[in-house]
């Protein structure tokens, strides 16, 4: 079957059988790329903060810290419904297609930061909020264009495998920010520059917004249970979710983790920085500390025991236990008991949700695809 399309010049054409597979692969590696970008900087934050020169534990930097990390993932969150209203008003490809290039432009100018200090951090956190901009237009409107070009029976494969890809996006950018990171941090980057060029290109080349062929009142999903102008909402809606859940999620394991520190971190802390010599008052009052802090050294690769006892401190302790305190090895020994602890409470708490998610799954039933009858005599 065939229907009618029009392409990015307005020229009317027909799409082929093959169309929808050139759909797939394309909103694949846009989302892929998207995801990857979620996730990439997160290991490789200590090489970047490094780069730029900052120490992203001082009081006055932790709110920098927190904005390199979350800006992407909440301006993909918050933007996508209203580019998926935008991709329904004036073509799903057109926003597609513009995501790919708003996105490959500010991540072109987050590799090439050359600024140091506050001026870079902030640099950084500006550029990603309007790399995230991207993101957020080819999330919004991937769905809605697999769901224009697939038929009924196969609407449920394509989009799984574009949420497989979402998935697989962000273990791969964790991977990739840890390889990348201590040899250049501007890599980090950069590597998304040449997909997002090919992915921009291609797009514009064989995407084209396709006719009403198979449009249905009813779906299975959120945007195929749209009329064919909102499916773009809908899938932004479903994306929203998705985006939500990501970043409540982190925020889930990052408050059961600190949970789980609570409990054992401050007398571990207190007892292996007495054991150095550090005076008992000195010893409570860094252990009495929020976990926070530790948490976030943890993740970063940073000893802060310099910063925590100050540098009175030290200076009256013994030279070798103050070395000791402030080198390597001192600092993952002590926390790795509690880390330990604080991670059997975050994944015993997955391994809860994911049980009630199977369970909920399996009381949905079967799958079920409405006017399917009705297409397969027609």
């Amino acid at each position: 079957m065939q229907s009618t399309a029009v392409r990015p010049g307005g020229v009317e054409d027909t799409q082929g059988p093959g169309y929808k597979w050139i759909a797939l692969s394309n909103t694949t590696l846009g989302v892929l790329i998207a995801t990857i970008n979620l996730s990439i900087i997160l290991i490789a934050l200590p090489d970047i903060f490094r780069g730029i020169g900052v120490d992203p534990l001082q009081p006055g930097n932790t709110s920098l810290l927190l904005w390199l990390i979350m800006s992407y993932m909440v301006v993909t969150a918050v933007l996508v419904v209203s580019f998926g209203r935008l991709g329904d008003m004036y073509g799903r490809v057109r926003m597609y297609n513009l995501g790919f290039a708003v996105f490959t432009a500010f991540s072109v100018l987050l590799s090439v930061t050359w600024m140091h200090g506050t001026a870079g951090a902030l640099w950084l956190i500006g550029m990603r909020v309007l790399q995230g901009v991207g993101g957020a237009m080819l999330m919004a409107n991937s769905n809605a264009i697999l769901t224009d070009a697939f038929p009924p029976r196969q609407r449920g494969l394509a989009l799984g495998l574009n949420q497989v890809a979402a998935i697989a996006g962000s273990f791969m950018g964790l991977v990739l920010g840890g390889l990348l990171g201590p040899f250049n941090w501007h890599l980090v980057f950069l590597v998304s520059v040449p997909i997002g060029l090919f992915g921009t290109v291609w797009a514009y080349l064989k995407l084209y917004d396709t006719g009403g062929l198979f449009a249905s009142p009813n779906r299975a999903a959120i945007m195929n249970s749209l009329p064919p102008d909102q499916r773009g909402v809908g899938a932004g809606i479903s994306t929203t979710f998705q985006n939500s859940a990501t970043v409540l999620s982190i925020g889930i394991f990052f408050s059961l983790m600190i949970a789980g520190l609570a409990s054992s971190l401050p007398d571990t802390l207190a007892h292996g920085l007495t054991e150095q010599g550090v005076p008992s008052a000195d010893a409570a009052r860094v252990a009495a500390l929020p976990p926070v802090g530790v948490l976030f050294a943890a993740l970063l690769g940073y000893n802060p025991v310099r910063s925590l006892l100050g540098p009175e401190t030290l200076a009256q302790l013994p030279a070798s236990h103050a070395d000791y305190l402030t080198g390597r090895a001192f600092f993952p020994t002590l926390i790795s008991e509690p880390f330990e602890q604080g991670l059997s409470v975050a994944f015993d708490f997955a391994i809860v949700a994911c049980l009630v998610a199977a369970v909920v799954s399996l009381l949905r039933g079967g799958r079920y695809v409405n006017g399917e009858t009705a297409t397969a005599k027609a």
